[in-house]
């Protein structure tokens, strides 16, 4: 263990984050998706934005440099399919996707959805920090709050 590594947790565990489920087809053009909440914005011009994935997901096999993934922001209703993508095998075993003409998953009724490019990713330490430029956005202007987690457990607005 780090020194620090248990303050470095707990302060990690104390902050309030929004929830994305980022999305992408592999190689073998199998849909895969994950829960995240570590994405912000880096840049308006070009538009892009940052997210961490972990090396040891199952996700991680589909961060290489213009791949295309889906990043949608979910609303406080949807902490359910937050849940579902924290489990392997039962993240499409649903009706929550649409899909776009190159078969990315995006979450439906989503607070967003973000179409983007991986630009850049830098290995650090247990994660991927992948860098990614904004293809096509839909945001849907209603009312919804978006889907957040702090405290190990999701929070409502």
């Amino acid at each position: 263990m780090q020194p620090e590594e248990d303050k470095f947790k707990a302060i990690l565990k104390s902050l309030v984050y929004p929830v994305c489920i980022v999305s992408g087809v592999s190689q073998k053009g199998t849909p895969k998706a994950i829960t995240v909440s570590s994405v912000t914005s880096v840049s308006f011009s070009p538009q892009s934005l940052l997210v961490c994935i972990n090396k040891d997901s199952s996700f991680h096999e589909l961060l290489f440099k213009g791949c295309k993934l889906n990043l949608s922001f979910l609303n406080s209703n949807q902490s359910n399919i937050a849940k579902i993508c924290s489990i392997e095998n039962e993240r499409f075993n649903n009706d929550f996707w649409n899909y776009n003409d190159d078969g990315i998953p995006s979450v439906k009724d989503a607070l967003g959805n973000v179409l983007c490019t991986i630009t850049n990713i830098v290995d650090h330490g247990t994660h991927a920090i992948s860098i990614l430029d904004v293809i096509k956005i839909n945001f849907k202007h209603k009312n919804y709050k978006s889907l957040l987690y702090g405290n190990q457990s999701y929070i409502k607005i």
